[in-house]
């Protein structure tokens, strides 16, 4: 049973007629299993492999897609930079021109007599 020491469980090792099941077999039997279970570790590990060279390629497309989309990105804030830019040109010089107006309508505009000023003068 195992024991708990400082909140950590220790597990015992397997009792020694179970690891020794296989000690009066044939040598050639337990080499030929322990090939066997290397032949199918390193299958496993092949296809392990494999599978990390495929999510490799994977995430090697998504970044590049990644990269691209980005790009066209910057690409399109560098385009509305310049619109807006261009836009703030033409506000100043429609509020100067609006001001100019302005003041062209004041100077062209007879001052307006009240008729406090006729009796001064």
């Amino acid at each position: 049973m195992p024991e708990a020491i400082a909140g950590a469980d220790i597990i015992p090792f397997p009792p020694r007629s179970s690891v020794s099941a296989d000690a009066g077999a044939d040598p050639s039997e337990r080499l030929r299993r322990a090939l066997e279970v290397l032949e199918n570790a390193l299958t496993e590990q092949r296809v392990a492999v494999a599978n990390l060279r495929t999510g490799i390629t994977d995430l090697r497309s998504s970044m590049s897609k990644l990269g691209d989309n980005v790009g066209a990105y910057r690409d399109r804030l560098a385009t509305l930079k310049d619109q807006v830019g261009q836009m703030q040109m033409q506000t100043h010089t429609l509020a100067d021109r609006a001001g100019m107006m302005a003041h062209l309508s004041e100077a062209a505009q007879p001052s307006a007599q009240t008729p406090d000023d006729d009796s001064n003068a």
